[in-house]
């Protein structure tokens, strides 16, 4: 990827006018820039000549411009604040007529920061003091006394919390108190510059030491670059691409997420930088010049294409199968484009094109109302975000349904933060970080009551592509590294499934689903691990330390793109593409369970290779389709005999129910086990489950609400505290009293007969 310069101008036309570029800010349709001068000027998003803006917007005569920022209102006039260097910061309409001067700081207001409703408005001086102030101006708190000038300020994207650097510190505090503040020391010198992501929440800092860093919310340090030849004076990240911008002394440097330097880019600029939230632009400022520049040089490669982004308004297509080479131009600027399951999308201002792998030439064009922040794609459509929700669209351009769901500030959204399949889509609330809603993405309608509430920070979110609810996974890692996976267990029809998480590993990076398959690669570091069926982790533990392998690897992987067929396609550390196999025989198991149902084929594959994770994975697709015989082949191959011998006790039950039941025990369904049998008549074998499960309460109420085998529910309670040599605390079986088991034995030895006899 690579820097180019679309064009630049002079910072100031006015005559005798220091140019010098002091701050720039944006709005939702424009950039400002302000010089040390005085004067501010405007340039358009959508515009990629910036020197045909030729006149002044704002000019202040009594002071020099140290910073600036603006509200961000769709609907309303914006207000812009103006920081000075005499303590003063000046409250202007959008007219730029000067509505309040407020005296802020003894000496010069070095930073100032609007939140993102624009109701709170946070300053840092030289004095080093931080002040909150209202929209009005007027004064709310002094948030912190710091004794060092405060550099920069950033809130987050609740607006509810305040990041100021001072001296090398980083300090993080909530604007109402509510919150103990975090402060880490982040360089050995002066912070300069910083800027906090809204779609992953980090933090990113530059310091007179020459370094650039990235930190967590907690201070838990993330990636540091290698020292530059200047210190840092601008750095930014660019919303949705894991690419970071680093300014130094009159070059601008592009890096990846862990920032190492991907370009370098030569300019008397980077005092100043400013990433538009909705358009592939960013805004450089420096030493009288401002440049408006752009991101190319983006690449996917998926299957037997690569997609390359030639300059902002052309994509070259290498079809490498066919040694076809496509070149499709567009009349607006590109904005972003994604490709996976066959499908090319391309998002511009005002449209999204689909193009189907290998018809480069008839796109599908879906018209857009607002502003696309994000596009997901599963096998058979794909969602887009836009501020106001999410839509779910087909590949041939119609809409499937709409999601308005208030609680979700859809602006905030990220690519790791949303992801969708057939049957499901899942979005980790922006502000919260902590909750998960799951939509159907059949009628837009949430699926559970409430969201998945977890106990740390989510970091990104996948789904794999179930086209069904009930064979619906997604998985998230937290911030600890912990990878999670969930499913929907409906334990009543009469109400709304619940979401059943199981934790698979520590210590994760980041994961995939396969495209097709319930398969799973994580990376842990510089190592890569395949998960065969990550859905046994709900009803079968045992297995899966032999579902687990791990990939041998001439590379160090530094991220990974896909996981399609048997590939997993990865990003090494020097940027390099490549692709690490899997074994053929495991994608060739999971095709004849999911689609041909051939369990023979998948038992002649397991006796011919004879491998453990081959075997394990038998096991856990026989046991989810209920296929009792290939399970007990596979356990016995295994050796796992307590499970052959289970198994062997389910084929002679001559019950249909409690066959069932004992197969939805298996699947970790306990629940549906309970009402199959209860709706077959097997009361006692309800029951008795429920006592062999130890819950108690369970096995009472059944036996109350059926009156039958109280009894014998009070007899097993008895014996089973008598050989724990415990006391009975439980009130309803103090109720009942102590029974002696003789005095039920004959209705056992009746109820265990007739199920014998069918």
């Amino acid at each position: 990827m690579k820097l180019q310069v679309l064009s630049r101008t002079d910072a100031s036309t006015l005559q005798g006018v220091d140019g010098m570029v002091t701050a720039a800010c944006y709005d939702e349709k424009h950039f400002f820039a302000a010089v040390d001068g005085g004067a501010i000027r405007k340039f358009p998003f959508t515009n990629d000549d910036i020197g045909q803006t030729t006149e002044d917007s704002f000019v202040l005569k009594t002071s020099h411009i140290t910073c600036i920022d603006s509200t961000r209102d769709p609907g309303a006039p914006n207000t812009f604040f103006i920081g000075c260097s005499d303590g003063n910061f000046h409250l202007c309409s959008t007219n730029w007529r000067i509505e309040k001067t407020v005296q802020a700081h003894n000496g010069g207001v070095t930073c100032i920061s609007v939140n993102p409703d624009g109701t709170s408005i946070a300053t840092g001086g030289e004095d080093g003091l931080v002040k909150i102030w209202s929209r009005n101006g007027s004064l709310r708190s002094t948030l912190a006394s710091c004794g060092t000038a405060v550099t920069t300020a950033r809130w987050d994207c609740t607006g509810k919390n305040l990041m100021f650097t001072h001296a090398g510190n980083v300090t993080i505090r909530s604007a109402s108190f509510k919150q103990e503040q975090t402060q880490f020391r982040s360089h050995r010198r002066l912070v300069t510059c910083s800027d906090w992501d809204s779609g992953s929440n980090l933090i990113i800092t530059g310091g007179e030491d020459r370094v650039a860093r990235i930190f967590d919310a907690d201070g838990r340090s993330i990636a540091e670059s290698q020292p530059f030849d200047y210190a840092v004076s601008a750095v930014s990240f660019l919303r949705n691409s894991k690419l970071c911008l680093i300014g130094t002394s009159n070059r601008l440097y592009l890096t990846d997420s862990k920032l190492h330097v991907l370009n370098a880019l030569a300019i008397s600029a980077g005092a100043v930088i400013i990433a538009s939230p909705t358009m592939p632009r960013v805004f450089v400022g420096g030493n009288g010049v401002l440049a408006l520049v752009a991101v190319t040089g983006k690449k996917i490669v998926y299957k037997d294409c690569e997609v390359v982004s030639e300059s902002p308004r052309k994509l070259t297509i290498f079809d490498l199968k066919n040694g076809i080479t496509e070149n499709l131009q567009f009349s607006e600027c590109i904005v972003n484009f994604y490709m996976n399951f066959n499908n090319l999308i391309v998002t511009t201002p005002t449209k999204i094109q689909i193009y189907k792998c290998g018809q480069w030439t008839t796109p599908v064009i879906v018209d857009t109302k607002e502003p696309v922040r994000v596009i997901a794609q599963s096998q058979t459509m794909f969602s887009m975000i836009t501020i106001s929700g999410a839509q779910i669209i087909g590949y041939d351009g119609r809409p499937i349904s709409r999601i308005n769901d208030s609680r979700v500030k859809w602006d905030l959204l990220s690519a790791e933060s949303v992801a969708v399949s057939p049957a499901i889509f899942v979005a980790v609330m922006p502000d919260v970080r902590r909750h998960v809603f799951a939509f159907a993405t059949s009628t837009g309608q949430m699926i559970t009551s409430e969201p998945l509430q977890h106990s740390s920070e989510i970091r990104c979110i996948r789904t794999n592509q179930a086209t069904s609810q009930a064979r619906a996974r997604f998985g998230f890692v937290n911030a600890n590294g912990d990878l999670t996976v969930c499913r929907f267990v409906a334990s009543n029809p009469r109400l709304p499934p619940s979401i059943e998480t199981a934790k698979l590993a520590n210590f994760v990076d980041e994961f995939e689903w396969h495209s097709t398959h319930d398969l799973l690669v994580a990376r842990n570091g510089e190592k890569m691990t395949v998960w065969c069926c990550p859905s046994a982790a709900f009803f079968t533990n045992e297995l899966m330390p032999m579902l687990k392998i791990e990939l041998r690897l001439l590379f160090d992987a530094a991220g990974i793109s896909a996981f399609d067929g048997a590939h997993a396609f990865v990003t090494a550390k020097d940027g390099a593409f490549c692709v690490v196999p899997i074994s053929p025989f495991l994608i060739m198991i999971h095709e004849a369970v999911d689609i041909h149902r051939n369990w023979k084929i998948v038992l002649q594959i397991c006796r011919a290779m004879n491998e453990q994770y081959l075997w394990a994975v038998c096991a856990a697709c026989a046991i989810q389709a209920g296929e009792v015989d290939a399970a007990q082949e596979a356990y016995a191959a295994l050796s796992l005999v307590d499970r052959v011998m289970f198994l062997g006790k389910v084929k002679k039950m001559k019950s249909p129910a409690s066959r069932n039941a004992m197969i939805a025990i298996l699947q970790g369904r306990v629940n549906e086990a309970e009402e199959i049998l209860i709706q077959g008549g097997c009361i006692f074998r309800a029951v008795k489950m429920n006592i062999s499960m130890g819950r108690w309460d369970k096995a009472l109420a059944i036996a109350k609400r059926t009156n039958k085998f109280v009894e014998v529910v009070a007899a097993y309670r008895t014996e089973f505290l008598k050989e724990m040599n415990m006391e009975e605390t439980d009130q309803n079986f103090i109720k009942i009293g102590p029974v002696q088991m003789e005095s039920v034995k004959n209705i056992i030895q009746q109820e265990k007969a007739a199920e014998i006899n069918g």
